[in-house]
Formats: C-alpha cells, sequence, structure tokens
C-alpha cells in the first residue's frame, strides 16, 4: 500500500498575555498538538518557537509544529504568542 495522506495536525489557537510582574516577558504555557494519520505519525516536532512554559519576549511570537508519518508524508499547523 502506498500512502500517500498527510498527517492532520491542529494547533492551539492564538494567544494573548500580558507581561509577568516585573519583567518584559511572558511564561506561556500550551498543549502541545496530538496528530492524526491514517497510517503511523512518526514524529512530532516543535520547528519554531520557545517550548510551552518558556518566557516568550514582547511582541508577536509564531509557533510553528511539524508531523511526519512513517510514508515521509508532512503537516505543519502554526499559532501566535502575543505578549
Amino acid at each position: 500500500v502506498n500512502d500517500v495522506e498527510n498527517p492532520v495536525i491542529n494547533c492551539p489557537s492564538d494567544l494573548s498575555r500580558g507581561t509577568d510582574l516585573g519583567v518584559c516577558t511572558a511564561n506561556v504555557s500550551f498543549t502541545n498538538p496530538t496528530p492524526w494519520d491514517n497510517c503511523v505519525v512518526q514524529s512530532t516536532i516543535q520547528t519554531l518557537g520557545l517550548p510551552s512554559g518558556s518566557p516568550y519576549l514582547l511582541g508577536s511570537n509564531l509557533v510553528q509544529f511539524t508531523a511526519t508519518d512513517n510514508s515521509s508524508n508532512s503537516a505543519q499547523c502554526q499559532f501566535t504568542i502575543q505578549v
């Protein structure tokens, strides 16, 4: 069987946070997306942005994830964290 179907990955909605008290950053937590596929998802990696729980800087911060299945089909999703 030749798998030509990309995995499906859905990121969280865009987030907006105020800065933490006394600093110009905001520690932002989010749930990493869980992809699904008609076969097996081999890997899901964060390709842009800081990990969940990190101090994000003032401004617009892009976060992106990529899911790849065993047939090397891939899909991406992204969201923005505004501080």
